[in-house]
């Protein structure tokens, strides 16, 4: 594999971490337009693949049949903090489906609105879209968390569509959460994000409609994708953007205006300065939205603090796209 280095952290001038990676720029033809490290590394998309996984769910319009709301329906993308706005959704999903939070296959967290229950885990929307999806398929919901099952292979089934990956070549792993998570090359990462993102690209008529409302419902209620001061809803304020997080250094961003897609991975897995990252990817790329930047600037600069509030370091960006 090619490494790359991202960015390094100095310290009184001294360079004391740096960190490796693989970012993949893909256009409306599939093309790498842009790269930096190996964009065919293979990579778990982590939780950046919840809003792919939730497209089987709405494509049947079980959100439809059972009357939730756009914001409801972005929960089922989420990657949440548990604030009130994110407990009151699960809430309203769980009673409108008649499902009980107990079928659950989560641990209780602990989320920011500091109630501690299943439905306050970062990925409870994730798994309530997969619950529906089971009992559509099969009857019952309780094994949705099963690779074999039905819900599962569907969303195994979309992930290959969008990717461009045949199904048996997607390494199957198991996520924090207890469900299945997928690898593919950073290249089929973000043309899962580009189809998204331009849903008329997308073969199945189905998911096409179902990509359409999912990415309308993240743009209209942006706060439900992760929580207020957080880079995922930050990204999704802007309206041209459409972007999702995964654990260990994941993200992933479609452009819809540009007709562009990007995934990265950093090899350590890193995710503490992914505003740095992404602020320089989207710089390079020439995007222009000057607040989104400032936003991004505000919630991670690059001078290092230290505890007394005092300028050590810098972060310092590596590559060049």
């Amino acid at each position: 594999m090619e490494h790359q280095i991202l960015y390094v952290e100095t310290r009184g001038g001294l360079e004391e971490n740096r960190h490796t990676g693989s970012i993949a720029v893909v256009d409306l033809s599939g093309r790498i337009k842009a790269r930096a490290g190996d964009p065919h590394r293979i990579s778990f998309y982590r939780s950046a693949s919840k809003p792919l996984q939730a497209l089987p769910t709405l494509s049947r319009q079980l959100d439809r049949r059972y009357d939730l709301s756009e914001k409801q329906v972005a929960l089922f993308a989420a990657s949440h903090l548990g604030d009130p706005v994110h407990l009151q959704a699960v809430d309203a999903i769980l009673e409108k489906a008649g499902f009980s939070e107990e079928d659950l296959i989560l641990n209780p967290d602990t989320g920011r609105a500091g109630i501690h229950r299943k439905g306050a885990h970062t990925c409870s929307g994730k798994h309530l879209s997969l619950m529906l999806l089971a009992r559509e398929l099969s009857g019952d919901h309780k094994d949705y968390w099963r690779p074999d099952c039905a819900a599962q292979q569907e969303v195994l089934r979309t992930i290959s569509l969008l990717s461009d990956t045949p199904a048996d070549q997607i390494s199957l792993g198991t996520d924090g959460c207890g469900v299945p998570v997928f690898a593919v090359s950073l290249r089929s990462m973000a043309l899962s994000f580009l189809r998204f993102s331009h849903p008329e690209l997308i073969g199945d008529p189905s998911l096409s409609a179902a990509a359409q409302r999912l990415g309308q419902a993240i743009s209209h209620h942006p706060q439900m994708i992760r929580g207020e001061g957080t880079v995922d809803t930050i990204l999704n304020t802007d309206p041209n953007l459409i972007a999702k997080s995964g654990k260990f250094g994941v993200y992933c961003i479609g452009m819809r205006k540009e007709g562009l897609a990007v995934a990265l991975k950093i090899d350590d897995g890193d995710d503490g300065h992914l505003p740095i990252l992404i602020r320089g990817i989207l710089e390079q790329l020439g995007y222009h939205n000057p607040a989104l930047m400032e936003q991004l600037k505000a919630l991670m600069p690059s001078t290092i603090v230290n505890d007394l509030g005092n300028a050590v370091g810098e972060i310092e960006l590596s590559f060049h796209l």
